[in-house]
């Protein structure tokens, strides 16, 4: 069974990076009510970016509710840690073509939510599935530490999207990889695969396609 779901995975994984036009081509419209989802688990809060059927492309409305999440975990003394995750395999893709088309601020709005302020206070993991790209990338960074499923595939799109990555990431991204790796990565918006994103330092494990999420459904273990 195990070797199937690995087969499985390793088929939906995608070998080459695709344009930006057919990163999106089959992205619905359908909306959902709840765009960010929260359940806790004794001390661990998992956040889920709720966006499926827009690969969970960010919104100034998500990034304000995230925001919001973390500075209640911040808050709660029954809470020491955060998992921050994409649902249904993907974490997300950034900012949506759409989205950008119909507000041209989109960007600016989502900074001025002020999630990118600052680094939380209490440590939060990103849980890495599919996708993470341009301002999904930033914010994988803002995490403390990235697990990263091992199909994973993460990216900083800025030179393909026209997006900017956010100053203070592009400094943990240099702390994490070191200057000219993080020039590579930057000014040439190619991908980066989870085994090469774990030998520069920016990821922090490595796990099997399909159980990133396990990290927090038995407890939170780094080790």
């Amino acid at each position: 069974m195990i070797i199937n779901n690995s087969i499985r995975c390793y088929r939906r994984a995608i070998r080459d990076f695709p344009p930006l036009s057919k990163l999106f081509k089959t992205i619905s419209s359908r909306s959902l009510a709840t765009e960010v989802t929260i359940k806790y688990q004794g001390p661990v809060a998992c956040i889920g970016i709720n966006r499926p059927h827009m690969k969970n492309c960010l919104t100034p409305h998500i990034a304000a509710k995230l925001k919001e999440e973390i500075e209640f975990l911040e808050n709660n003394d029954n809470a020491s840690v955060g998992v921050l995750y994409g649902e249904r395999g993907t974490f997300s893709y950034g900012i949506h073509p759409n989205d950008l088309q119909t507000n041209s601020n989109i960007y600016e709005e989502i900074l001025n939510t002020g999630l990118f302020d600052k680094f939380p206070r209490k440590p939060i993991v990103a849980a890495v599935s599919g996708y993470a790209i341009g301002l999904a990338f930033d914010l994988a960074l803002w995490c403390d530490f990235r697990v990263t499923e091992d199909t994973a595939v993460l990216a900083s799109y800025a030179r393909n999207s026209g997006i900017p990555s956010n100053h203070r990431l592009i400094k943990r991204l240099v702390s994490c990889v070191g200057s000219h790796r993080a020039l590579d990565w930057l000014l040439s918006g190619r991908p980066v695969k989870a085994k090469e994103g774990l030998e520069a330092g920016a990821i922090t494990r490595i796990v099997a396609c399909g159980t990133g999420t396990e990290l927090f459904q038995s407890g939170f273990h780094l080790r």
